[in-house]
């Protein structure tokens, strides 16, 4: 294994503040800018029970908890409204409230996100 000290990391046009090592290509760093937002769209992976509601939501369009929880039959209620608060706060997920029930979906952007990552994985 090759030690590298944090010198040899000053040296790249694509990452701010530091010296040239490869070439100014702006295709490049807006891959790199779009890598680090993706990145941040992977912790939707981390739970099982998110990736469930993201696919749920992403053939639905908007569900209740009570519809999330049926479909997730292994999850308790609680389970499932922790999460959606947790994915709401985030700003993955709007709410629309229909009379005594709130309906969540995905925000544009995430469905936007998701959807372009799932087509990168699949190799579209």
């Amino acid at each position: 294994m090759v030690k590298r000290t944090r010198a040899a990391f000053r040296g790249c046009l694509t990452v701010p503040n530091t010296r040239p090592c490869c070439a100014t290509d702006s295709e490049r760093i807006e891959v790199m800018k779009k890598f680090r937002e993706d990145v941040d769209l992977f912790e939707i992976f981390t739970a099982p029970i998110r990736v469930g509601i993201v696919f749920l939501l992403l053939r639905l369009r908007s569900a209740c908890v009570c519809e999330i929880q049926h479909a997730l039959s292994a999850a308790s209620q609680p389970l499932v409204s922790h999460h959606l608060r947790a994915m709401k706060q985030a700003g993955w997920l709007k709410s629309e409230r229909r009379g005594r029930w709130v309906y969540y979906s995905l925000s544009e952007t995430m469905r936007e996100r998701v959807l372009s990552l799932l087509g990168v994985i699949g190799g579209e």
